[in-house]
């Protein structure tokens, strides 16, 4: 699975070669150095950026994920001054990789503490081979060789759609067509929410661009994009009503953009709870017949809506989940058909 959006800064066993350099050499695969990492803390290299990470790995791998030749687990500490710790098993270079960091360009440790442990039962080092390395914010943070702060603009093939071919269907049925000279996919009406998955895409913060068609047929319109996908019932999601978009009235007008977060935040439960914050009018509302732009910004816990060429965001909400990444679906709502051309993903740190 790709994962996009993801902090491509991560902690190289190999750029800290002068402090084991007994144990394993950079790049090398000739030697296994078991590492472990106590209460890191790290923050960005650039003075404008405040955010920090701090963790006492007393939730496993929560906000970590794990790259490169090697494993990594956590487990209790045979130390006093340590208690759950990070151990990272190297078969080359190993990366612990930070969510949710992509825009701090760099990082360096906070306190270098590392250290050097020996055996308990005779004070000797641990042999090469097994040799265990402890402390706070213990190693030097580098960007793994495969892994770049440009992160790939990912334009994914709508034709395989109706196939199933790199996408999982959820209550629809679909056909694609060339219009225009561009492929458009659209989707049956039926019952129910359906949405179209992107398979094996992570996405985390980043820009969302699709073109998106409806119809002006009163509640019979809705569509948008998931993210933050778990499962076909656990999402978020940002959607339009365009049978709303030329509305005479100042209430469906409010009605035209909509965040929700299921399966707990419904249209329905937001509108009565927090009227006329997760929805909203746009101000030069389109065709509602006809293709339009959205551009969807996600920066966890922000999130901002355009549509077609507007200067400004018609919605601007704070999202509602907890998942910081999750997958990408074409999404509609009960009863909604829709077609869909040109997705665009652009995580961040992309051109």
């Amino acid at each position: 699975m790709n994962s996009l959006g993801l902090n491509a800064l991560a902690m190289n066993l190999s750029s800290a070669a002068h402090l084991c350099r007994d144990m394993i050499s950079v790049g090398g695969r000739r030697k296994s150095c078991l590492v472990t990492l106590a209460l890191v803390s790290v923050v960005p290299q650039e003075a404008a950026a405040q955010e920090r990470v701090a963790d006492d790995f007393e939730r496993d791998l929560v906000g970590w994920e794990i790259s490169g030749e090697g494993g990594a687990f956590t487990r209790e500490s045979d130390d006093p001054d340590h208690g759950q710790v990070l151990v990272l098993r190297p078969q080359g270079d190993v990366y612990a990789l930070v969510r949710g960091s992509e825009d701090w360009g760099g990082l360096r440790i906070a306190e270098p503490a590392l250290q050097r442990r020996n055996n308990p039962s005779n004070g000797e080092p641990i042999n090469d081979h097994e040799n265990l390395l402890s402390g706070l914010a213990l190693l030097a943070l580098a960007t793994p060789p495969e892994l770049s702060l440009a992160q790939e603009v990912l334009t994914p093939d709508l034709n395989g759609i109706a196939a199933g071919e790199g996408w999982e269907l959820f209550n629809r049925g679909a056909t694609v067509a060339s219009e225009d000279g561009r492929t458009v996919v659209t989707f049956d009406a039926r019952p129910g929410d359906g949405v179209a998955w992107l398979e094996d895409v992570d996405f985390h913060n980043g820009t969302i661009e699709i073109l998106l068609r409806g119809k002006n047929v009163q509640g019979s319109s809705f569509l948008g994009v998931a993210f933050r996908g778990a499962d076909d019932e656990t999402y978020d999601a940002v959607y339009f009503r365009p049978f709303n978009f030329l509305a005479d009235n100042e209430l469906s007008r409010s009605h035209q953009v909509q965040y929700i977060s299921h399966p707990v935040n419904t249209w329905f439960k937001l509108r009565e709870e927090h009227t006329g914050v997760y929805e909203n009018e746009i101000p030069d509302p389109p065709d509602p017949g006809g293709f339009f732009k959205a551009r969807i910004e996600i920066t966890k816990p922000e999130i901002r809506v355009y549509v077609n060429d507007a200067a400004g965001p018609c919605l601007v909400v704070n999202e509602l989940s907890d998942r910081t990444g999750g997958r990408i679906g074409l999404w509609m709502g009960n009863n909604s058909d829709g077609s869909f051309a040109e997705l665009v993903l652009r995580p961040a740190g992309s051109p």
